[in-house]
């Protein structure tokens, strides 16, 4: 079960860099745009919900 567990957050770690990166090309992983993105993407991911 944990392994199920761990491709699920995979993929969404997957589709969460796939929309950073068309919404913020500049943003590189580890700096404050990056945080940022990740930020904005959770509340797209709420209001799509």
């Amino acid at each position: 079960m944990g392994s199920m567990k761990e491709l699920l957050f995979e993929m969404q770690e997957e589709r969460a860099n796939k929309w950073i990166t068309l919404n913020y090309p500049e943003a590189e992983e580890g700096t404050p745009e990056w945080d940022t993105a990740v930020q904005e993407y959770s509340w797209f991911k709420d209001w799509m919900e």
